[in-house]
Parts: C-alpha cells; sequence; structure tokens
C-alpha cells in the first residue's frame, strides 16, 4: 500500500506541482525498480499475472465461505 500512496501522490503532484514532481519521480522510479517495475512490460507482465491468480483466490474465498456458512446465516 506503500507504493500505491506513493503512486498517487505522485499523480497529485503532476497535475498540481509538475515541477515538484519532477524533481521527485528518481525516488519513485527507484522504488518501482525494487518492486521489478523498470518497463512497461513489466507492469504488462505484473497485470497479466495479477489477472492469471484471480480464479484461483475466487476459490479459496468460496471455500472460506462454505467452510462458514452457517455464520452467514445468523
Amino acid at each position: 500500500w506503500i507504493g500505491v500512496t506513493f503512486a498517487r501522490c505522485h499523480m497529485i503532484l503532476a497535475a498540481d506541482a509538475p515541477a515538484r514532481q519532477r524533481a521527485l519521480w528518481p525516488a519513485f522510479a527507484d522504488m518501482l525498480a525494487q518492486l521489478g517495475l523498470s518497463s512497461a512490460g513489466d507492469f504488462a507482465r505484473r497485470a497479466r499475472e495479477g489477472l492469471a491468480y484471480l480464479p484461483y483466490l475466487q476459490s479459496v474465498a468460496d471455500e472460506i465461505m462454505a467452510r462458514n456458512s452457517d455464520i452467514r446465516d445468523e
């Protein structure tokens, strides 16, 4: 969530204080690089991986809900 907040701050700075956003960009780019996101291809790959993970995540959520169906009925 720190990275997401960092990105939101950069979006706001880009709109309201572009010179400041440019000055702070190296720190943001470094954070992205540490996450393995250095190119558009990296972002596309991560997006594909996230989408591919969703069916598994849904199955786990469904299993948890099925195991606890008695709690929902109260």
